[in-house]
This record gives structure tokens, C-alpha cells and sequence, in this order.
């Protein structure tokens, strides 16, 4: 009886982690999880909240705010880096469905700037939490998206 290499075995764990099934539960699992800290992180906002600089000042030239703008960088990157594949796919190596794709897509980039008017113009910590909420939006349905790009690849 032939016994499988450690090496095979590694091999096809490897393989079923990286299987289209595997790649939507994590989704899931994460994008759950996700939710249920904004959900503690919006309550506790609720019961204290976040103190931000005076309201009468034109300026909102507080740390979040450049954090947000760091964000909003980093984010259009990582769109970037999803859109690419579909985009130079010529071979048609990338199988994923188009319209829920760059809807999701399209959704993330308008989220994310949107968080950044929201937190610069809403005075207050409702600014703060519209940014927040936008901010996870966006996040959330970009995970949509680099997920159908994983689970959309096929092999040559």
C-alpha cells in the first residue's frame, strides 16, 4: 500500500484551500466578522462619541482625516490591482461575471471617496461614523471583488 508524500498531501490541502468553495467561505467568514466589529465599533461610537476638532473651524486638519486620505490612496491601488487582470484578459483566462464585478467594483471606488467627503464635511462625530460605514462599504465590496477575480481564474 503506497502511502502520499508529505509533499502531495501538502499539495492538496494547498489546492482545496485555494478552491473556489474555500475562497467564497472565507469571504464569508470575513466579511462576517467584519461586520460584527463595526457593529461593536458603531455602538461603542454611539455611547461615546468620538471627539473631533471644533466644528466651527473651516479646517478638518485632524490625524483621521489624513488617515482617511491614506486610505483612499491605498484603496484605489488595490481596486487597481483587481480591475488589471480582468481588464488585460484577452485570452479569456479570468472567468468572472462582468456586471457584479465592476458594479462591485464601481461601488468600492464611490464608497471610499464618498467616506472622505463625508468625514470632511459632516461636522461632529456623525462625520466620523458616515466616513466609517462608508469606509467599510467600500472595503467590503472590493473583498467582493478580488474574491470573483480568485475564484475566477481558470488553468491553461
Amino acid at each position: 500500500m503506497a502511502t502520499l508524500s508529505s509533499r502531495a498531501r501538502a499539495s492538496g490541502v494547498l489546492r482545496s484551500l485555494l478552491s473556489q468553495a474555500s475562497v467564497w467561505a472565507i469571504s464569508i467568514f470575513a466579511i462576517a466578522a467584519s461586520s460584527v466589529l463595526l457593529g461593536i465599533a458603531v455602538a461603542m461610537n454611539i455611547k461615546n462619541p468620538i471627539k473631533v476638532p471644533d466644528c466651527t473651524s473651516k479646517q478638518r486638519d485632524d490625524p483621521q482625516f489624513w488617515q482617511v486620505i491614506t486610505q483612499l490612496l491605498l484603496h484605489v491601488l488595490l481596486v487597481l490591482c483587481i480591475v488589471v487582470p480582468v481588464l488585460r484578459d484577452h485570452e479569456k483566462w479570468v472567468k468572472v461575471h462582468r456586471f457584479l464585478f465592476y458594479t462591485s467594483v464601481a461601488v468600492s471606488i464611490v464608497s471610499e471617496v464618498l467616506s472622505l467627503v463625508l468625514y470632511g464635511t459632516i461636522c461632529g462625530s456623525n462625520g466620523w461614523l458616515a466616513g466609517f460605514l462608508l469606509d467599510w462599504a467600500a472595503r467590503v465590496t472590493a473583498a467582493a471583488a478580488a474574491a470573483q477575480l480568485a475564484g475566477g481564474i481558470r488553468r491553461g
